[in-house]
């Protein structure tokens, strides 16, 4: 299959409006439509929350640490469970 140059111009590859009136698109159904916006709609709500996690951990992160570090905030007494490598 060869490749398909729509694009003229000495400077920069354009395309005309006329060119994109000569172009055929396939359109899918509107059931398909409507099945891919409920799932890519699930996975941006997703990204979003965890967006929202990340920004106020770093939050935590930022307001923690230096405290920490400083002695200003004490964590030896603190029962703590750390994960093992292989868990």
């Amino acid at each position: 299959m060869g490749v398909l140059i729509l694009g003229t111009g000495a400077t920069f590859k354009e395309i005309t409006k006329g060119v994109f009136k000569t172009i055929e698109l396939a359109v899918p159904a509107q059931g398909v439509i409507a099945q891919f916006e409920d799932t890519v709609r699930q996975f941006a709500l997703q990204i979003l929350n965890l967006q929202r996690k990340i920004t106020a951990l770093r939050r935590t992160r930022d307001l923690l640490l230096p405290k920490l570090i400083s002695g200003e905030v004490d964590v030896s007494e603190l029962d703590i469970m750390v994960p093992q490598e292989n868990e």
